[in-house]
């Protein structure tokens, strides 16, 4: 009996060993999943927290090529501004340099005895040709077309008959060259 109390008593020592062991083993067991899953919702919620530092910088990328692109049109269109400025300029620049003007200032300057008979442009030449009753009259005009704003370097090219042009009516031909001032 005592053999058989023994046996039972290691019997049962055993069998708390391996409840002992059990329960230790299931302790682990659950505190590596608690610890897996530790893991697990750790790493979920820094997948979390790149996707919506992912969703902001694709927000910041796409406000940022709505800017480059708004300051692309916007250069597009300074760029279409200084094109209408630039012609705008030239056209001025043209008007200002276009033969009413010149012939504007020319009635203003003309002396009453000089008749003006041809007027001729090229580029920033002028040829002016007429006839003056008195020379008195030639050199008034003369001294005013240096005078202008518009001409400079005046010239007496011919003064008086020649055999292409003969006098009118007492009338003294004349022919003056002169460049026009570019404004």
């Amino acid at each position: 009996m005592k053999n058989l109390k023994l046996k039972m008593g290691l019997s049962r020592t055993r069998q708390r060993a391996q409840l002992i062991w059990l329960m230790l083993s299931s302790l682990g067991a659950l505190g590596t999943v608690v610890f897996l899953w530790h893991i697990s919702y750790n790493k979920q919620y820094n997948i979390f927290l790149l996707q919506q530092q992912i969703d902001c910088i694709t927000q910041e990328t796409t406000s940022l090529e709505q800017l480059i692109k708004a300051k692309k049109q916007t250069i597009e269109h300074m760029s279409q501004l200084q094109q209408k400025l630039d012609t705008v300029t030239r056209l001025t620049r043209l008007k200002e340099q276009a033969p009413i003007h010149l012939l504007n200032e020319l009635i203003d300057m003309i002396p009453e005895n000089v008749f003006l008979e041809s007027l001729r442009l090229n580029g920033m030449d002028i040829e002016l040709s007429g006839y003056a009753s008195e020379i008195k009259d030639v050199m008034q005009f003369l001294n005013l077309l240096e005078d202008s704003k518009q001409f400079k370097q005046p010239n007496l090219v011919r003064l008086g008959s020649s055999e292409e042009i003969s006098e009118r009516d007492g009338l003294t031909p004349f022919t003056i060259h002169a460049k026009r001032i570019e404004i």
